[in-house]
């Protein structure tokens, strides 16, 4: 069993990992992963899990820990965002009163009203200590009980330093000359202090709703009325009480509020918000339409077929948030340096510190409080915690807005990397809706009873050819005979039982006889692209010709990833002539045909062994294990379940041209990636030796005010950067 537990007060990579550890090492709990962005955690609980146990192992920890409730949840978060915007302006009217203080001190620097002035700013200072940031006091606190050395400890710290140092400066004036403090009043850095890392935490706050906004606005596609047809008439019911086999009367403009069939009625559908796709799609009777897409210009009569939590719009939302909890191996590096570097910064304080006191010839006491307050403020990791998980979150999003589903943070560092791409044919370059042209027969069966068997057995597959059988038996008028004993051979073909015969239908080289077909069968085998043979009571009966279109975007899918320096292979199990003619239509670089499953996942293998990144894409039953074993693979929505299950990638349109598209949002992830973690590596890199006095004997110096405002301007770029990448042209 998942569940989704939301969780209150983390702020950094540090906390999303603590709740992490906590959650994995509560009994019960199988898995554990933390959005820190959305503030939520999801758990796999095993049979005697208890989902009681998780939130109390989140509360131990030191956080707020609850089921989700999406209208609490958006209220916790205005208040939380409300709370954030009043403590930084109740913090910087503090800095404000303490500032024309000081103002007057340098007006008036002879005035007897200095001291006076000088307390008048430590006042200030204590008071946005105590008010507006007792919550870093309180953090901390937490932390410290938890054993757990987090920023709110390096936080709490460098404010206290600096109310200890300024309050000295103070009561003690004669001994902070005597050691070289310069005169005055250092309660200003404390204002600072506060100031700034109140500014830094609205402006994250506002930031982080903005990257849940955009998950959000997927959920809030799926409509809360549905017009249920009942034999009364027309009523109005919550859409999440829909069932499968009801019918639903969406009107033009609205949105489908479940996934179905249009039974009566014609129009057009706006896919894009759900599948990418920007031209309206025509709709008919016999047509799917998927929740989410909005309705155009006809009033439609659907049948009910996935709705609530089974519904492609659900299960778009709950791909996408897996997504982010997911790790992409950047983000491990990441955390793994994070969990060290509070322990590491408060090590290089104490030694700048020491530094300052033990190696010049005179100690310069002044130097080493300011080094340690500095490094203290300037070292939080925000930055380098939400680096990484703010692109991911982003990704997601940006992905299921151009129709694709992205399963893990993994896929999209494979997606980068990818150099060959190895493509299945028919339902993934071909509509997969091929037609029956011909049906040839062998002595003494006639034509609608080899059509009749095929159907039969054919009615147990999810493979397009057996839709095609099955579709063109509905236009002959033949009724479909129940089938027992069914068996789908992964591809080769089906096995079943019908009106009593043991048929088998499926590909010319499994059915072929020792002495060959029949002449009017063999014929129809040599010349056509893709045949069917039907075998009853192991002799042949019969062979059917059908003929797929390609997909009108297969040729510029095809010449989209050459283009990006891609290898592209066609593999499939279909004939070598029908191969050959996709190929060249296509201008694949490679084609393999009449390969069976168990050969397309040794191509894929042999791929890898060279080296080689490899993409694969499919729809069928026989196209799942590929799909699982390529470095990633890309999924048809219109496939089958069991591709679509094997694939981290699924494209919901079945456009092939996404999957270049795909492509280049990785490209674009990774360098998304890399930029964050330089910036956050770099800035940390370069700030704490600045913090630890480096730059003084050349008249520099880091103020722990100053050192508040590069924290946070860092973790604020981090996630404003993060967030180009749902408006970056792919």
């Amino acid at each position: 069993m998942v569940r989704v537990l939301s969780v209150t007060g983390m702020t950094c990579a540090a906390c999303s990992a603590r709740v992490e550890r906590r959650l994995a090492r509560t009994p019960g709990v199988l898995r554990a992963g933390v959005d820190l962005l959305a503030e939520t955690a999801t758990v796999e609980l095993s049979d005697d899990g208890s989902l009681e146990a998780a939130l109390e192992a989140v509360r131990a920890a030191g956080y707020g820990a609850s089921l989700p409730d999406p209208q609490a949840d958006s209220r916790a978060r205005e208040i939380e965002i409300g709370g954030a915007r009043r403590q930084f302006l109740s913090a910087w009217g503090c800095l404000g009163a303490g500032a024309l203080s000081m103002g007057a001190m340098a007006l008036f620097p002879a005035s007897h009203h200095g001291g006076t002035l000088a307390w008048t700013v430590f006042v200030a200072a204590l008071l946005a200590a105590a008010v507006p940031g007792r919550r870093f006091f309180l953090l901390a606190l937490s932390e410290l009980r938890s054993r757990f050395l987090g920023m709110h400890v390096l936080s709490a710290l460098g404010v206290t330093a600096s109310l200890l140092l300024s309050l000295a400066s103070l009561a003690a004036p004669a001994w902070m000359h005597a050691h070289e403090f310069p005169p005055g009043s250092y309660a200003e850095s404390v204002l600072f202090l506060i100031g700034f890392l109140l500014l830094g935490r609205w402006l994250e706050a506002r930031a982080r709703a903005r990257a849940r906004d955009a998950l959000e606005e997927l959920a809030r596609l799926q409509p809360d009325t549905a017009h249920r047809l009942e034999q009364s008439g027309e009523v109005d019911c919550p859409a999440s009480l829909l069932r499968p086999g009801d019918l639903v009367r969406v009107r033009p403009g609205e949105i489908f509020p479940a996934d179905g069939t249009v039974r009566e009625g014609s129009g057009s559908a706006d896919l894009s918000l759900v599948s990418g796709e920007s031209l309206p799609e025509r709709l008919e009777p016999g047509c799917a339409v998927t929740a989410g897409a909005l309705n155009g210009a006809g009033a439609l009569t659907v049948e009910v077929e996935r709705s609530g939590e089974d519904s492609t719009l659900s299960r778009i939302t709950s791909l996408v948030a897996e997504a982010r909890t997911s790790k992409a191996q950047a983000q491990r590096l990441a955390e793994r340096f994070v969990a060290l570097f509070v322990p590491i910064v408060l090590v290089l304080a104490v030694a700048a510190a020491l530094g300052w006191i033990f190696l010049p010839a005179v100690p310069r006491w002044n130097e080493a409080v300011f080094a340690v307050v500095a490094m203290l403020v300037a070292a939080c990791p925000c930055a380098l915690g939400l680096a990484v998980p703010a692109v991911v979150a982003s990704a997601s999003a940006r992905a299921a807005r151009e129709g694709l589903l992205v399963r893990d943070a993994a896929a999209f560092e494979a997606l980068a990397k990818v150099n060959v791409v190895c493509l299945d044919k028919t339902g993934t370059l071909t509509q997969g809706r091929p037609d029956v042209v011909m049906i040839a027969t062998a002595p003494g069966w006639e034509t609608n009873r080899v059509l009749e068997l095929a159907a039969g057995a054919e009615s147990g597959s999810e493979h397009p050819l057996a839709g095609s059988v099955l579709r063109a038996a509905g236009k002959r008028g033949i009724v479909v005979p129940e089938f027992v004993n069914f068996a789908a051979v992964p591809g080769l073909g089906v096995e079943a039982t019908v009106q009593g015969r043991n048929l088998r239908v499926g590909s010319p080289e499994w059915l072929r006889p020792q002495g060959g077909f029949p002449e009017a069968l063999e014929r129809l085998v040599a010349a056509a692209r893709t045949c069917l043979v039907v075998e009853a009571d192991g002799l042949v009966a019969g062979a059917i010709e059908l003929r797929d279109a390609l997909r009108p975007e297969a040729v510029a899918a095809v010449g989209q990833l050459r283009g990006a320096g891609i290898r592209t292979i066609l593999i499939t199990g279909d004939s070598q002539a029908a191969a050959d003619e996709v190929a060249v239509a296509c201008g694949f670089d490679e084609v393999h045909a009449r390969v069976l499953p168990q050969g397309k996942l040794e191509l894929v293998r042999a791929l890898q062994a060279q080296g080689r990144t490899v993409a694969f894409v499919g729809d069928g039953l026989n196209d799942a294990p590929s799909l699982a074993a390529a470095d990633v693979g890309l999924a048809i929505g219109t496939g089958t379940g069991a591709a679509i299950g094997s694939a981290p990638v699924t494209i919901v349109s079945g456009n092939p041209e996404r999957i270049a598209l795909a492509v280049r949002l990785g490209r674009r992830t990774r360098r998304f990636f890399v930029g964050n973690l330089v910036w956050a590596f770099g800035y940390n890199a370069l700030l704490l030796p600045v913090a630890a006095g480096v730059l003084v004997p050349f008249g520099i110096r880091l103020s722990p005010g100053l050192a508040a405002l590069a924290m946070s301007l860092s973790s604020v770029s981090v996630l404003a950067n993060s967030l180009r990448l749902l408006r970056v042209r792919l």
